[in-house]
C-alpha cells in the first residue's frame, strides 16, 4: 500500500488551476460575454444620451437578456441577496416610472392647480381623452423606463459575477474610454 501512494504512476495529480481572471463556469463565462457585449453596445451607440435608434434598441433587448439571464440562475439569487440594499434601491429607482404610469383617479390628478388649468386648456383645445396618469407624458416616461434597463443589467450583473471578473469589465470600460479619446 504505501508504494502505490508512493509510485509516481499513482500520484494523483494536482486540480487544474484556473486563472484569477477567468469566471468559474459556462453560465458565468456567458454572463460575462453578455455584459461585455452589453457595455461596448452602450457605450458605442451613445447608451441613455441617445433618445431613439437601432443601438438603443439593441442595447436595451440585450439589457433584458442579461436581466432574464442573471434572474434565472439559481445560484446567483446568494450574491444578489447579500447585496440585497444595492438591488432594492435599484429596484426603488425603476420603480419610479413605473408609478408615474400608473393610472390614477381623474379627481387626483385635477387636484394640483397646475393640473386643472391644463385640463381647462386641452379642453379649450379640443382634447376630449386626457390620460389620467402620474406622469403628463407617458410615452416619454415609457422610454425613460426602457432606457433604465441598460444600466441595471449591467450592475444585476455585476453583482452575479465574481469579484474577479469585475476587474475585468472596468479594464474593458477603461479600454472603451481610452478608444473614445483617440
Amino acid at each position: 500500500m504505501r508504494f502505490a501512494a508512493a509510485h509516481p504512476s499513482r500520484r494523483r495529480s494536482p486540480p487544474a488551476a484556473r486563472p484569477r481572471h477567468a469566471p468559474a463556469d459556462a453560465r458565468e463565462r456567458i454572463l460575462f460575454a453578455l455584459s461585455g457585449v452589453l457595455l461596448s453596445v452602450t457605450f458605442i451607440t451613445g447608451g441613455s444620451s441617445q433618445e431613439s435608434g437601432w443601438g438603443v434598441m439593441v442595447a436595451e433587448l440585450l439589457a433584458l437578456l442579461v436581466l432574464l439571464f442573471v434572474l434565472s440562475q439559481r445560484q446567483w439569487r446568494a450574491r444578489l441577496a447579500a447585496a440585497r440594499w444595492g438591488v432594492a434601491v435599484a429596484c426603488l429607482i425603476v420603480a419610479i416610472p413605473l408609478l408615474q404610469l400608473l393610472p390614477i383617479p381623474a379627481w387626483l390628478w385635477q387636484w394640483p392647480s397646475p393640473r386643472f388649468a391644463l385640463q381647462h386648456d386641452l379642453a379649450a383645445a379640443g382634447v376630449t381623452h386626457i390620460d389620467h396618469r402620474w406622469s403628463l407624458a407617458p410615452a416619454a416616461t415609457e422610454r425613460d423606463l426602457f432606457m433604465l434597463l441598460p444600466g441595471l443589467a449591467l450592475f444585476m450583473s455585476a453583482l452575479a459575477l465574481p469579484r474577479e471578473a469585475w476587474r475585468q469589465l472596468l479594464w474593458w470600460f477603461v479600454a472603451l474610454v481610452a478608444f473614445s479619446v483617440v
